[in-house]
């Protein structure tokens, strides 16, 4: 069995790498070269041909798609360049893989929600997105659903721990901000379920190997707000304060997508560790080694 693997650079994708190969060997389809020790091949996930190529060259049992254009705000900017991406993308590699018989993972986002739920939304919830990235990830969460044993996992937010300053989202700009003694820019009009992205890739690669089908939330269970979340980070990093500033963001974003995990319940699977555990855990571990307590919970 080999896996085929989409996005393999970014930050689920590369902790997918490390989890897949304990599974069977990992091929990489991706733009990128000499990107890992693993092995790579060129793929292009919005040319056909490149895709067909791909898929006969590795001869995969399964094609885990990771690769998309995340960033909401960016969609909304070039919305051509997400339908291309995001939904014409996966409407390749799906067909490619129907005809091969090959189980496609496509990863997917709570964007598909709207948020305007109090409570938190199953896995048999009708997604309907408020914006073009949740509509472009949802239109291949459909084409996804017509290939054979296909399995859709839907996941917010991710964090690694420890953060780096060039990290995407609300990480990356609370760890520059503090760098550079500035106040840290927030949406606060958003809840958020962080997620380890190691516990999150763990969870997937599990999923894989008990060959789950269908739509399967992989999530923490803990919410909290933006301005929450970044002070987290600061502390984690040893400030003692920050300062915040309003962002203007003019991108529709979903208030209140929380995603239950029923079926991850029904799996005996745990979910990710709520994220005041994992940085208190994380606090401990870095002041116990340090002999000094820069970190505070």
């Amino acid at each position: 069995m080999t896996i085929l693997l989409t996005g393999a650079s970014g930050l689920l994708g590369s902790a997918l790498t490390g989890e897949l190969t304990m599974v069977a060997p990992v091929v990489a389809g991706t733009h990128q070269r000499d990107l890992h020790s693993h092995r790579s091949i060129p793929l292009n996930v919005d040319d056909p041909s490149s895709v067909a190529l791909a898929l006969d060259s590795v001869a995969p049992s399964i094609c885990v798609h990771g690769a998309a254009m995340t960033s909401a705000r960016a969609c909304e900017q070039d919305p051509s360049a997400a339908w291309r991406v995001n939904a014409m993308g996966t409407f390749n590699l799906a067909a490619a893989c129907a005809t091969r018989r090959v189980k496609l993972v496509f990863i997917s986002t709570q964007y598909v929600f709207p948020g305007d739920s109090s409570q938190p939304y199953d896995e048999g919830d009708a997604p309907r997105p408020l914006q073009t990235y949740g509509m472009t990830k949802w239109m291949g969460e459909r084409a996804t659903a017509d290939t054979p044993k296909n399995l859709i996992v839907r996941i917010p937010t991710l964090y690694r721990m420890p953060a780096r300053a060039h990290d995407k989202g609300l990480v990356g700009a609370t760890l520059t901000a503090l760098a550079r003694d500035e106040p840290i820019a927030i949406n606060d009009r958003e809840t958020l379920t962080p997620t380890e992205v190691g516990e999150a890739a763990q969870i997937i690669a599990r999923l894989i190997q008990r060959e789950v089908r269908g739509v399967v939330h992989v999530a923490a269970q803990e919410s909290i707000g933006p301005r929450e979340w970044a002070g987290l980070i600061a502390r984690a990093h040893g400030a003692e304060r920050c300062e915040f500033v309003e962002k203007e963001d003019p991108t529709r974003r979903p208030s209140h997508a929380v995603l239950a995990v029923r079926r991850l319940a029904e799996l005996g699977i745990d979910p990710p560790t709520a994220v005041h555990a994992r940085f208190r855990a994380a606090c401990a571990v870095r002041n116990s080694l340090s002999g000094r307590g820069l970190c505070k919970m």
